[in-house]
């Protein structure tokens, strides 16, 4: 059981190469081939400065949420750990305590997934403004009939 009283859901050899959640052991190299295969055809296809700009910030905005995917799926306990760290260093204990009935490490690990979710539908959310921006150059003689 880990520190945050949780049992580890990974078996104790595969969580030396995969210390957080098992699907990013067997999907991340998959979404980040796509990912990077996305980023270098879309750089090229989109010609305006504004549009490659907003591209890097939605594939950021992806690798991020990522990011904090993998440190949702540590255990409070692992050194790499930074809601840990944090919370080492700034004591909300009694805030969450009064406002949410919950640990520190429960109400950072709230909003952190919070903070997850909403960067990737900015992402997604920016990927169609591009995409959509983009069709009329792509797409000139598309004509659409609703009967």
């Amino acid at each position: 059981m880990s520190a945050s009283g949780r049992l580890s859901s990974r078996p104790e050899p595969l969580s030396i190469f995969v210390p957080s959640y098992t699907w990013q052991l067997l999907f991340l190299p998959l979404f980040a081939a796509l990912g990077l295969f996305t980023l270098a055809f879309l750089w090229f296809e989109l010609e305006r400065a504004t549009s490659r700009m907003l591209l890097l910030l939605a594939m950021s905005f992806l690798a991020l949420a990522v990011g904090l995917d993998f440190v949702e799926g540590l255990d409070s306990d692992h050194p790499w750990n930074v809601y840990t760290w944090l919370l080492e260093h700034v004591d909300i204990e009694p805030w969450s305590q009064d406002r949410f009935g919950r640990t520190d490490f429960e109400t950072v690990r709230h909003f952190s997934k919070s903070i997850e979710e909403t960067l990737e539908m900015a992402a997604s959310s920016l990927l169609w403004f591009l995409f959509l921006g983009h069709l009329p150059a792509v797409a000139q003689e598309l004509r659409i009939r609703f009967r």
